[in-house]
Protein backbone atom coordinates (compact mmCIF):
# COMPACT_ATOMS: atom_id res chain seq x y z
CA UNK A 1 0.00 0.00 0.00
CA UNK A 2 1.32 3.68 -0.80
CA UNK A 3 2.16 5.83 2.44
CA UNK A 4 0.28 8.54 3.10
CA UNK A 5 1.61 11.72 2.39
CA UNK A 6 0.34 13.52 5.65
CA UNK A 7 -0.23 17.27 5.87
CA UNK A 8 -1.29 19.64 8.18
CA UNK A 9 -4.06 22.14 7.32
CA UNK A 10 -4.55 25.22 9.00
CA UNK A 11 -7.24 26.74 7.33
CA UNK A 12 -10.40 28.15 8.73
CA UNK A 13 -13.78 26.77 7.93
CA UNK A 14 -15.70 30.06 9.12
CA UNK A 15 -15.20 31.81 5.32
CA UNK A 16 -16.54 30.98 2.62
CA UNK A 17 -13.08 31.61 0.84
CA UNK A 18 -11.40 29.24 3.66
CA UNK A 19 -14.58 26.63 2.93
CA UNK A 20 -13.95 26.84 -0.62
CA UNK A 21 -9.91 25.85 -0.36
CA UNK A 22 -10.70 23.28 2.06
CA UNK A 23 -13.09 21.62 -0.75
CA UNK A 24 -10.52 22.56 -3.72
CA UNK A 25 -8.04 20.31 -1.46
CA UNK A 26 -10.36 17.18 -0.89
CA UNK A 27 -11.17 17.28 -4.42
CA UNK A 28 -7.73 17.39 -5.04
CA UNK A 29 -6.94 14.22 -2.54
CA UNK A 30 -9.83 12.46 -3.60
CA UNK A 31 -8.79 12.21 -7.52
CA UNK A 32 -5.11 11.30 -5.92
CA UNK A 33 -5.01 8.89 -3.17
CA UNK A 34 -2.23 8.61 -0.57
CA UNK A 35 -3.19 11.45 1.57
CA UNK A 36 -3.75 11.89 5.23
CA UNK A 37 -4.58 15.40 6.29
CA UNK A 38 -4.43 16.96 10.53
CA UNK A 39 -7.40 19.62 10.33
CA UNK A 40 -8.94 21.11 12.99
CA UNK A 41 -10.40 24.46 13.87
CA UNK A 42 -7.45 26.80 13.27
CA UNK A 43 -6.97 28.40 16.37
CA UNK A 44 -6.85 24.75 17.94
CA UNK A 45 -3.61 23.95 15.61
CA UNK A 46 -1.71 27.35 16.33
CA UNK A 47 -2.13 26.68 19.66
CA UNK A 48 -0.88 23.01 19.88
CA UNK A 49 2.79 22.48 21.14
CA UNK A 50 5.69 22.28 18.45
CA UNK A 51 6.40 18.39 19.60
CA UNK A 52 2.81 17.32 19.19
CA UNK A 53 2.51 18.60 15.35
CA UNK A 54 6.08 16.85 14.81
CA UNK A 55 5.01 14.00 16.75
CA UNK A 56 2.16 13.00 14.08
CA UNK A 57 5.31 13.36 11.55
CA UNK A 58 3.96 15.59 8.78
CA UNK A 59 5.85 15.80 5.32
CA UNK A 60 4.28 19.52 4.61
CA UNK A 61 1.71 22.11 5.99
CA UNK A 62 -0.92 24.08 3.83
CA UNK A 63 -2.15 27.79 5.68
CA UNK A 64 -3.97 30.81 5.89
CA UNK A 65 -1.08 32.79 7.93
CA UNK A 66 -2.68 35.50 9.62
CA UNK A 67 -0.38 36.40 12.37
CA UNK A 68 3.43 36.49 12.67
CA UNK A 69 2.92 33.99 15.70
CA UNK A 70 1.85 30.98 13.32
CA UNK A 71 4.75 31.74 11.34
CA UNK A 72 7.16 31.34 13.48
CA UNK A 73 5.23 28.01 14.36
CA UNK A 74 5.23 26.99 10.89
CA UNK A 75 8.87 28.01 10.22
CA UNK A 76 10.12 25.67 13.46
CA UNK A 77 8.43 23.45 11.83
CA UNK A 78 10.28 23.31 8.98
CA UNK A 79 8.51 21.79 6.27
CA UNK A 80 6.98 22.27 3.06
CA UNK A 81 4.51 24.84 3.08
CA UNK A 82 2.21 26.61 0.36
CA UNK A 83 0.53 30.04 2.46
CA UNK A 84 -3.05 30.40 1.07
CA UNK A 85 -3.02 33.74 2.63
CA UNK A 86 0.47 35.17 1.80
CA UNK A 87 0.64 38.56 4.02
CA UNK A 88 4.16 37.57 5.82
CA UNK A 89 5.76 37.49 2.69
CA UNK A 90 8.32 34.56 4.06
CA UNK A 91 11.30 33.45 2.29
CA UNK A 92 11.33 30.24 0.71
CA UNK A 93 7.24 29.95 1.61
CA UNK A 94 4.96 29.25 -1.61
CA UNK A 95 2.25 31.65 -1.20
CA UNK A 96 -0.88 31.93 -3.45
CA UNK A 97 -2.01 35.29 -3.67
CA UNK A 98 -5.18 37.13 -5.01
CA UNK A 99 -5.51 39.36 -7.88
CA UNK A 100 -6.67 42.19 -7.06
CA UNK A 101 -6.63 44.03 -10.28
CA UNK A 102 -8.62 41.45 -11.53
CA UNK A 103 -11.18 41.43 -8.70
CA UNK A 104 -10.98 45.52 -8.93
CA UNK A 105 -12.31 44.87 -13.11
CA UNK A 106 -14.61 41.86 -12.59
CA UNK A 107 -16.66 44.10 -9.69
CA UNK A 108 -16.23 47.89 -11.83
CA UNK A 109 -17.74 46.16 -15.26
CA UNK A 110 -20.65 44.54 -13.11
CA UNK A 111 -21.75 48.07 -11.70
CA UNK A 112 -20.59 50.01 -14.56
CA UNK A 113 -23.17 47.58 -17.35
CA UNK A 114 -26.12 48.41 -15.10
CA UNK A 115 -25.38 52.10 -16.09
CA UNK A 116 -23.57 53.52 -13.23
CA UNK A 117 -21.50 56.50 -13.12
CA UNK A 118 -20.69 56.47 -9.40
CA UNK A 119 -18.79 54.13 -7.66
CA UNK A 120 -17.56 53.82 -3.81
CA UNK A 121 -15.23 51.57 -2.51
CA UNK A 122 -15.53 50.39 1.62
CA UNK A 123 -13.10 48.25 2.94
CA UNK A 124 -11.22 47.70 6.31
CA UNK A 125 -8.02 49.96 6.27
CA UNK A 126 -4.65 48.64 7.49
CA UNK A 127 -4.92 45.02 6.50
CA UNK A 128 -3.53 44.10 3.21
CA UNK A 129 -6.02 43.38 0.95
CA UNK A 130 -8.40 45.90 1.77
CA UNK A 131 -5.74 48.39 0.97
CA UNK A 132 -4.19 46.99 -2.19
CA UNK A 133 -7.91 46.69 -3.56
CA UNK A 134 -8.77 50.40 -2.78
CA UNK A 135 -5.55 51.54 -4.62
CA UNK A 136 -6.38 49.12 -7.55
CA UNK A 137 -9.94 51.08 -7.15
CA UNK A 138 -8.62 54.22 -7.24
CA UNK A 139 -6.02 53.77 -9.92
CA UNK A 140 -8.64 51.95 -12.25
CA UNK A 141 -8.20 52.51 -15.92
CA UNK A 142 -11.66 52.36 -16.63
CA UNK A 143 -13.49 55.88 -17.78
CA UNK A 144 -12.19 58.98 -15.82
CA UNK A 145 -15.15 60.44 -15.84
CA UNK A 146 -16.57 57.78 -13.12
CA UNK A 147 -17.08 59.58 -9.85
CA UNK A 148 -15.09 57.21 -7.18
CA UNK A 149 -15.61 58.03 -3.07
CA UNK A 150 -13.85 56.02 -0.50
CA UNK A 151 -15.41 55.14 2.91
CA UNK A 152 -12.79 56.88 5.19
CA UNK A 153 -14.13 54.76 8.77
CA UNK A 154 -13.01 56.05 12.42
CA UNK A 155 -9.73 54.55 13.33
CA UNK A 156 -9.57 51.16 14.68
CA UNK A 157 -8.82 51.05 18.52
CA UNK A 158 -7.35 48.33 20.95
CA UNK A 159 -4.92 45.88 19.52
CA UNK A 160 -5.15 43.95 16.18
CA UNK A 161 -3.51 41.84 13.58
CA UNK A 162 -5.59 39.41 12.06
CA UNK A 163 -8.68 39.61 9.50
CA UNK A 164 -11.38 39.14 12.26
CA UNK A 165 -10.16 42.08 14.23
CA UNK A 166 -10.87 44.47 11.42
CA UNK A 167 -14.05 42.96 10.21
CA UNK A 168 -15.67 43.45 13.40
CA UNK A 169 -15.16 47.33 12.99
CA UNK A 170 -17.99 46.94 11.25
CA UNK A 171 -19.80 46.27 14.86
CA UNK A 172 -18.51 49.81 15.85
CA UNK A 173 -18.51 51.79 13.08
CA UNK A 174 -22.18 51.32 11.37
CA UNK A 175 -23.45 54.98 12.64
CA UNK A 176 -20.40 56.22 10.54
CA UNK A 177 -21.15 53.75 7.64
CA UNK A 178 -24.77 54.66 7.85
CA UNK A 179 -24.24 58.70 7.92
CA UNK A 180 -21.62 57.76 4.98
CA UNK A 181 -24.91 55.87 3.24
CA UNK A 182 -27.06 58.71 3.62
CA UNK A 183 -24.89 61.36 1.99
CA UNK A 184 -23.40 59.48 -1.15
CA UNK A 185 -24.88 60.84 -4.40
CA UNK A 186 -27.26 58.45 -5.73
CA UNK A 187 -27.37 56.00 -7.44
CA UNK A 188 -24.43 54.42 -6.73
CA UNK A 189 -22.43 51.34 -6.88
CA UNK A 190 -20.51 50.29 -3.82
CA UNK A 191 -17.37 47.53 -3.84
CA UNK A 192 -16.57 46.05 -0.86
CA UNK A 193 -13.40 44.31 0.41
CA UNK A 194 -14.65 41.24 0.86
CA UNK A 195 -18.29 39.15 1.88
CA UNK A 196 -18.12 40.25 5.73
CA UNK A 197 -18.14 44.19 4.79
CA UNK A 198 -20.72 43.92 1.73
CA UNK A 199 -23.50 42.12 4.58
CA UNK A 200 -22.06 44.70 7.11
CA UNK A 201 -22.30 47.66 4.22
CA UNK A 202 -26.22 45.93 3.46
CA UNK A 203 -27.35 46.00 7.00
CA UNK A 204 -25.86 49.84 7.42
CA UNK A 205 -28.39 50.41 4.45
CA UNK A 206 -31.34 49.00 6.01
CA UNK A 207 -31.18 51.36 9.15
CA UNK A 208 -30.41 54.35 7.16
CA UNK A 209 -33.37 53.72 4.56
CA UNK A 210 -31.01 53.68 1.55
CA UNK A 211 -33.25 51.28 -0.82
CA UNK A 212 -30.73 48.74 -2.46
CA UNK A 213 -30.36 47.96 -5.38
CA UNK A 214 -32.39 51.44 -6.34
CA UNK A 215 -30.09 53.79 -4.59
CA UNK A 216 -26.96 51.54 -3.63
Amino acid sequence: MQPHRRIILMVEATSSYGRGCLRGIARYARSHAGWAFLHSPRSLIERMKLRDLQAWNPEGVIARIELPDTAELIRQLNLPTVDLRAPQNLPGMTGVYTDDRKVMDVAEAHLLNNGLKRLAFCGYPGIDYSDNRQAEFLKSPNDERIERIVFEPPPLRGPHGASVSYERRGEHDAAALQTWLKNLPKPIGIIACNDTRARQILLACMAADVRVPYDV
